[in-house]
């Protein structure tokens, strides 16, 4: 709030200014400061001065002509009603979500703080309040610090207002994939398996080979929707199967232990999917260096190598 309201004083400064030199008073302007720092995410912050705002809402209620922060506070739903309410935001032709409404009384003038939810589409305001105030007030819109305000008088009380080019939805649904995929292989059954995994190597390189495989499994998995229970069964069977079999140094034990991890949770739309299989990788490919860097250290000895391999299988069925 501090911030708006040094960017606020600044942008009141100089509308000011622009009306003393086009002859106009200072009540006669009001300044709005339209910001979007994230998208879909939009603040304004409208500065004007206490009398302006008394012809909009009656925020002076112990009439004394002089506003207290006080009365600013207990006016807020007045101020929600006379002014937010007469300057609707709307982006690509529906209402924006309003919310987080604030006043401040600074020296000589006050400043209203709101917040807005839009989705994408051309911004347009309406400040339909305008019509009300004498014929000699202008409404100064500014979209961002450094750029030419728009004027607006009489009549003329809408305007659009740009804006940043929004990113296209896949874009927002493949980040909320990520955070899932994350979080979908943060689990014990599907760590120990892949420490397991990673004990099974003989070697770095046939380590880090089968842990590409893994990785492309889980990626692929991930478009595929298998039950839960399921695909946690098909872990817990490979991680018994690369703890008590001989034959442990096939690629396809690491497709499958991928396949089991990234079709659990999986299918939705391609976008999505594409964000949880990356969110999983994210996870899966370290894990699976620490198992092959911890197998590496304990195969000096078989039998220490054996019996982590049977823990971390007991650890992932725990899990299960």
């Amino acid at each position: 709030m501090a911030h708006c309201a040094a960017v606020a004083r600044c942008l009141f400064a100089a509308v000011l200014l622009a009306g003393l030199t086009a002859g106009a008073h200072d009540a006669d302007v009001v300044a709005v400061l339209v910001s979007e720092p994230v998208p879909g995410r939009v603040t304004e912050v409208v500065t004007l001065t206490g009398g302006t705002l008394s012809l909009l809402a009656p925020v002076d209620t112990d009439g004394d002509h002089a506003l207290s922060q006080a009365e600013l506070d207990a006016s807020v739903p007045a101020l929600v009603a006379g002014v937010w309410a007469d300057m609707p935001l709307t982006a690509g032709g529906s209402a924006c979500a309003r919310g987080g409404e604030q006043a401040q009384l600074n020296e000589g003038y006050v400043t209203l703080q709101a917040s807005f939810s839009c989705g994408p589409g051309e911004l347009r305001q309406d400040f339909r309040w305008l019509r009300i105030l004498p014929a000699n007030y202008r409404v100064a819109v500014r979209r961002g610090e450094g750029r030419a305000p728009t004027f607006l008088q009489g009549a003329a009380t809408s305007t659009t207002i740009a804006r940043d080019a929004l990113p296209p939805d896949w874009v927002d649904a493949a980040m909320r994939g990520f955070d899932a995929g994350v979080l979908r292989v943060i689990v014990l059954d599907v760590l120990a398996c892949l420490l397991v995994l990673g004990f099974a190597a003989s070697t770095w390189r046939s380590g880090l080979e089968k842990l590409a495989v893994a990785l492309a499994g889980v990626v692929a998995g991930t478009f595929v929707a298998v039950p839960a229970l399921v695909a946690t069964a098909l872990l817990i069977a490979l991680a018994m199967a690369l703890a008590g079999l001989s034959q442990r140094e096939r690629w396809w034990w690491a497709l499958l232990v991928g396949l089991a991890i990234g079709a659990r949770d999986g299918g939705g739309a391609p976008a999505v999917a594409r964000g949880v299989g990356l969110g999983s990788a994210m996870i899966v490919a370290p894990c699976g260096i620490t198992g092959i860097a911890i197998g590496q250290i304990v195969a000096r000895s078989p039998r220490a190598q054996t019996v982590g391999r049977w823990a971390l299988a007991s650890l992932a069925a725990c899990g299960a």
